[in-house]
């Protein structure tokens, strides 16, 4: 015999809820007998291989009530923790790139809303990129993933990021100057 107490939380205390939930209870396979505790709201089922956690889940099915297992309480299994493998992942050498995004400017606040962005995203400074309101483009120039950093920007601006030209800076004598 396993004896199992449920906590089930009705909104309504009348004596025709209270029958609907104990035939509900009763209707489970293996369940013999109902007790019930009007001060607490618990129900204790006494009954011969009943699972406690599928009694829960068919009572808070039937009757739409929220119904809480106080015991006993279910058993948790054991997992195995799996041997960790460290990936050591080769990162591409970072270059210093040029990027000009194409993003819809409307107004003022999405403006400052990118200029936002940039200043908190990965340490972007206010020199690093420029923001043209009047051909919706963001010009910004630094060593970074480009991909995370549309991404990123789509995510948080809920609108389209597009990538407009994308070039690397030459590595000698020459310096790539923003406009």
């Amino acid at each position: 015999m396993v004896a199992i107490v449920l906590n089930v939380s009705m909104r309504c205390q009348c004596n025709g809820c209270i029958n609907e939930v104990i035939k509900s209870i009763q209707s489970f396979k293996g369940v013999e007998k109902t007790q019930r505790d009007s001060a607490t709201n618990e129900i204790i089922v006494i009954g011969k291989r009943v699972d406690p956690v599928k009694l829960r889940e068919y009572i808070a099915l039937k009757t739409k009530n929220k119904v809480e297992l106080i015991s006993p309480l279910p058993k948790k299994p054991e997992k195995e923790k799996p041997k960790e493998k460290k990936v050591v992942k080769k990162q591409a050498p970072q270059v210093m790139s040029t990027v000009i995004l194409k993003i819809d400017l409307h107004c003022a606040d999405c403006i400052n809303e990118i200029e936002k962005f940039m200043t908190t995203y990965g340490g972007i400074d206010r020199d690093s990129f420029r923001v043209d309101k009047d051909n919706n483009l963001v010009k910004v120039k630094r060593t970074m993933d480009v991909t995370e950093l549309t991404t990123s920007l789509k995510q948080t601006l809920k609108r389209d990021v597009h990538i407009v030209r994308r070039r690397k800076a030459m590595s000698g004598n020459r310096k790539m100057v923003m406009r």
